[in-house]
This record gives structure tokens, C-alpha cells and sequence, in this order.
């Protein structure tokens, strides 16, 4: 289950890449949809900051900034459940991380 959610998030992320803006979206939503049903907070944290990258460049800045908000969050939840102040310097989530929190001052 897990690898066929992260597979519609890499989907997703492809679509994007290729500026299928709308299949894109419909793809990650299924992804976060799926992930938040089974649990998957790495996943759920993951798509939430996907659909915030594809819906700024397609010129949705109220709802980008709203999922960028929703991945930051996740990833401090997780942080805080690993209980390691490190866990948000990972390689996988550390450029993530730092993207998210520059795009909501940018779309302040």
C-alpha cells in the first residue's frame, strides 16, 4: 500500500515536472487522500507539499500556501514523534522542508 501511494505522488510530481497542471492535482489529491486513510505521515506530508508546488505554478497562492502549511506541520509532527531534533535535517525531507517554509514567506 505504501508503494502505491508513493507512486501516485511521484506521478504526480512527473505530471508537474511536464506541466500537466490539472492531472497533477487530481493525481496527488488521490495520493493524499490514500495516505492520510492509511496513515502514511511521510507520505501525507510529501503530497501536501507537491500539491503546494503545483498549485503555486499554476497561480493558486491562497491554497498553495495552505498546503505548504499542512506539509510543515506534518513534518513537525513527525519531528516530534521521532523525538530527534535531526529528524528534519534527513536528506529526504530537509530541501522539502526549507522550500515550504520559503515559499509561504513568498506568498505572504
Amino acid at each position: 500500500k505504501f508503494e502505491g501511494v508513493e507512486a501516485s505522488v511521484y506521478l504526480g510530481e512527473a505530471l508537474a515536472h511536464n506541466k500537466s497542471y490539472a492531472q497533477a492535482r487530481q493525481e496527488l489529491e488521490r495520493a493524499l487522500t490514500n495516505s492520510q486513510k492509511l496513515g502514511l505521515q511521510s507520505l501525507e506530508a510529501r503530497s501536501n507539499y507537491v500539491l503546494g508546488m503545483v498549485l503555486r505554478q499554476s497561480g493558486n497562492s491562497k491554497q498553495a500556501a495552505d498546503y505548504y502549511r499542512a506539509a510543515i506541520s506534518k513534518w513537525d509532527e513527525e519531528q516530534k514523534e521521532a523525538g530527534d531534533p535531526a529528524f528534519l535535517s534527513r536528506a529526504d525531507l530537509s530541501q522539502m522542508y526549507k522550500d515550504a517554509q520559503r515559499a509561504l514567506q513568498e506568498l505572504k
